[in-house]
């Protein structure tokens, strides 16, 4: 079996276990009575369904694509957010915004790709390009964790345990996961030709 039908299958298994295991858990906190954590269960379809919005645009993703975006998903938001690992497991917030720099970077290279035709850029730009697209990303994660604990009294960040050491952690594991997906990126394709990370 090649390899994009191996990845379209896995994507339907990821699909199907994230649908049916979120309307469990939204069940279960509607008859607690929680039912913001019920909203958060269910939004977790409408990022499920994000990349048909891609469908009919040059930025489509290939099956390999989806696959690493909803392996992010099931990681950050159905196990962190829905299953709540962020408060049962100590480290699995970093180790998530580690994950999330090597997924930027992914998303980073992959949107440079597509402008190939108009932008030969070297590979020393699209370090910088990814870096900054990282640290981007990590910055607003952290805005939104920010803006959560603010307007539902959460404490995402953890501002009463750690200060600010906790956001300063976020944001370098997030760049160090980044830098190792660059490095990682340039050996796979040789020689830091990064254009090729668009799979046709």
């Amino acid at each position: 079996m090649e390899k994009e039908k191996r990845y379209k299958i896995f994507n339907y298994f990821l699909i199907i276990f994230m649908i049916i295991g979120s309307v469990i858990v939204g069940i279960q906190y509607f008859l607690k009575g929680k039912y913001f954590s019920v909203f958060t269960a269910f939004t977790i379809i409408l990022t499920i369904l994000f990349p048909l919005l891609l469908e009919n645009t040059k930025f489509k993703l290939s099956n390999q694509d989806k696959f690493i975006y909803y392996i992010f998903i099931f990681i950050a938001q159905f196990l962190g957010g829905i299953l709540n690992f962020y408060k049962k497991i100590s480290w699995f917030d970093v180790f998530t915004h580690f994950i999330s720099g090597m997924i930027f970077c992914y998303i980073a290279c992959f949107i440079m790709s597509k402008l190939e035709k108009r932008n030969n850029y070297q590979a020393f730009i699209y370090f910088l390009y990814s870096m900054g697209v990282v640290a981007l990303s990590a910055v607003l994660w952290e805005i939104v964790e920010y803006i959560g604990d603010f307007v539902l009294g959460t404490n995402l960040q953890h501002n009463i345990e750690t200060g600010v050491s906790d956001t300063m952690e976020d944001m370098i594991v997030a760049l160090i996961g980044g830098f190792i997906a660059y490095i990682f990126l340039v050996c796979k394709l040789g020689k830091g030709n990064i254009r090729k990370i668009n799979h046709k």
